[in-house]
């Protein structure tokens, strides 16, 4: 288990919402789970960000967040 600071640390990226969230494992955008982390790799997921039951989302710009917790 990693935190998301630990996480975003690894990548080298920047960290939106809580830093000290707990991270278990990663899942799709689409099929999310919670304590899980899951990314964005091409544009045509973006409409899932607020949707997905993930904890959190990589993204390569944060601004695709609005609410969610991500890197």
């Amino acid at each position: 288990m990693a935190t998301l600071k630990e996480l975003a640390d690894i990548v080298q990226g920047t960290v939106v919402g809580n830093t000290e969230l707990k991270i278990k494992g990663v899942s799709t955008i689409q099929d999310g789970k919670p304590e899980t982390i899951t990314f964005i790799a091409h544009p045509k997921y973006l409409k899932f960000v607020q949707s997905t039951q993930a904890a959190a989302v990589i993204t390569s710009s944060t601004e695709n967040l609005k609410d969610k917790d991500g890197i």
